[in-house]
């Protein structure tokens, strides 16, 4: 079988990179249906039966389905089709040389692109896979990952899942959950020349804050998965005042906190209420209910399957390297009937979403050979598959 079409990649690329595809629920999104328009165009022109399936107003998931055999394993490739917005402080877009800058470069186009060659490397020329094949384009993961949500629906019969991110074609079997919600401190307002009359929910709020520093953040901190990941918090926004001449009566900071499996929202919940009880009893602080409680994910591939899939990608990448991510992606929703999944993509994740968001051609190319690659030597494994596991936040904790 010939290699990656370099030319091919590297046009397919420049163009989907062109395409805004900014998620509409972010500032100045225009969503992903010209996005959606293309690949379904690419996927049609390679002999893919499309499917679009809708998920939001006017935001489709798009299928593509190489069928061979119902008797066969089926494959299914997934990258996301939406980016988070670009900045007026980017990096020049377009080609220097053979690395590709703009947004959705590396997160996620440079996955989306590897795939589809992949899947027309393992079907053209009269080539048959040993496999079904679908190519999935979903919409929506930047924010509440509604399309890997509604795809579920119809890969229940998967037994191999590729989920494309940048992580350098190392293979990631699993990424933390998150956990996101507010915390509110209530005071009373008052005139400032007077702020002995009132009660400054700014200044009760730095009461939480040092607590969150000295007692919660190193509680959460102690827990740690096997590989020695430990779960991480972050508080990401404050509001609260007004007017200079008046003592506030509210503040509200935002808490994000990546979980590593093993540990849930409620306990994250539960560790702050306590380390906040006092406070919370006084009637000084309100912990509000979360925004997002997004499931960490663990693959549920048996050894040989991980290996396979690690030993490949150091064919095409000699670091590659079983990882797990600190980062969520489309796994946790889009596994959850139990199908083997990994996270393996080009590029590298200190590029998502910053001002030098940028891809190599070369690492386009080198994903789209590993694609290839694992599709022609899976399908052997996946017949003689192990009786599946369940999917859980199931790996082991402990405390360090």
């Amino acid at each position: 079988m010939n290699g990656p079409d370099a030319a091919l990649v590297k046009e397919r690329l420049t163009r989907y990179v062109a395409i805004d595809s900014t998620n509409p629920a972010l500032e100045g999104g225009v969503g992903e249906a010209a996005m959606a328009e293309a690949v379904a165009a690419d996927l049609a022109a390679l002999g893919a039966r499309v499917v679009r399936q809708p998920v939001l107003a006017g935001r489709d998931n798009i299928l593509g389905y190489f069928d061979v055999s119902p008797d066969l394993p089926t494959i299914v490739l997934d990258a996301h089709l939406d980016t988070v917005p670009a900045s007026a402080t980017m990096h020049e877009a377009g080609w220097h040389g053979e690395v590709l800058f703009g947004r959705g470069s590396c997160d996620n186009k440079g996955s989306l692109v590897a795939m589809i060659e992949a899947a027309r490397l393992a079907t053209s020329g009269g080539r048959t896979p040993e496999a079904n094949l679908v190519v999935l384009g979903s919409v929506d993961e930047e924010v509440a990952v509604k399309g890997a949500e509604t795809a579920l629906s119809l890969l229940g019969h998967a037994d191999l899942i590729l989920v494309g991110e940048p992580t350098n074609l190392d293979v990631g079997t699993w990424h933390k959950g998150t956990t996101r919600f507010t915390i509110d401190t209530v005071g009373r307002s008052a005139h400032s020349s007077m702020p002995e009359a009132g009660d400054n929910a700014i200044m009760r709020m730095g009461e939480v804050l040092a607590r969150i520093r000295d007692v919660i953040q190193p509680q959460l901190g102690a827990l740690r998965a096997l590989t020695g990941e430990t779960c991480r918090m972050s508080v990401g926004a404050i509001t609260g005042g007004g007017p200079l001449n008046l003592v506030p009566h509210h503040c509200r900071i935002g808490i994000d906190v990546r979980r590593v499996p093993g540990q849930s929202t409620d306990d994250v919940l539960a560790t702050f209420d306590a380390g906040l009880a006092d406070l919370i009893a006084a009637g000084h602080v309100r912990r509000n209910e979360p925004s997002i409680a997004s499931p960490a994910f663990e693959t549920s591939a048996w050894p040989e399957l991980t290996e396979l899939a690690v030993a490949t990608a150091r064919e095409h990448q000699a670091d590659a390297r079983e990882i797990g991510l600190p980062f969520g992606t489309n796994a946790n929703r889009i596994a959850r009937y139990g199908a083997p999944t990994f996270i393996v993509g080009p590029g590298h994740i200190r590029h998502a979403h910053t001002d030098e968001e940028q891809i190599a051609l070369s690492q386009v190319v080198q994903a789209a050979a590993y694609f290839t690659a694992l599709i022609e030597r899976a399908p052997r494994l996946l017949a003689a598959a192990p009786p599946p596991r369940p999917v859980s936040e199931a790996l082991r904790l402990g405390r360090g």
